[in-house]
């Protein structure tokens, strides 16, 4: 068992890393590398592309995990979520 100074348990131990509470997809991890790989080769590099769809990513990753763990939506419900999301032009 591990001790602090104060003689109390820490909550992880150390040099332990927790799973990430929401698992991410292959595809996002590769954009995330590819984004910290050029945020390493140039930090002035104009990652704007990669940032939005990473962005787009982690949107559709949350919206699959509620829509799948939640009961089926009314037509009503569905038109409300579509009424957030900008026209396509």
């Amino acid at each position: 068992m591990l001790h602090t100074a104060a003689g109390l348990t820490p909550l992880v131990p150390t040099g332990h890393i927790p799973e990430s509470p929401v698992p991410i997809s292959p595809e996002t991890a590769k954009l995330r590398a590819r984004i910290a790989g050029r945020r390493r080769q140039d930090p002035n590099a104009d990652i704007t592309e990669e940032q939005r769809e990473l962005k787009t990513l982690t949107l559709e990753e949350r919206i699959r995990r509620v829509v799948e763990s939640a009961p089926p939506l009314t037509a009503d419900q569905i038109e409300r979520l579509r009424a957030l999301l900008p026209p396509v032009e």
